[in-house]
């Protein structure tokens, strides 16, 4: 029996915030997690000063780093899913 297994990143690359400054709703999109890693070790690594992948994921800036990744996958039809969701 073979089980496959398809792992994705759910990122942010735009968030609404209220008067307060407040988040209030993020725009989300999904990428594949193998094409994220071979972004990342190709160019991604070096543009944003980051070594370890996941470790970048845990405090990027979603308005800015989020957006160039987000602006890359779409250019490469990356992008699986998108769409906007209440913030946490």
């Amino acid at each position: 029996m073979t089980i496959n297994i398809h792992v994705e990143y759910v990122l942010v690359n735009d968030i609404v915030y209220d008067n307060d400054n407040e988040r209030l709703i993020d725009h989300c999109f999904v990428v594949d997690a193998e094409w994220l890693s071979h972004m990342w070790n190709r160019h991604l690594k070096k543009l944003f000063g980051y070594d370890d992948l996941e470790e970048f994921l845990d405090v990027y800036d979603p308005e800015y780093e989020g957006q160039i990744i987000y602006m890359i996958a779409e250019k490469q039809n990356r992008i699986i899913d998108e769409g906007w969701e209440l913030a946490d």
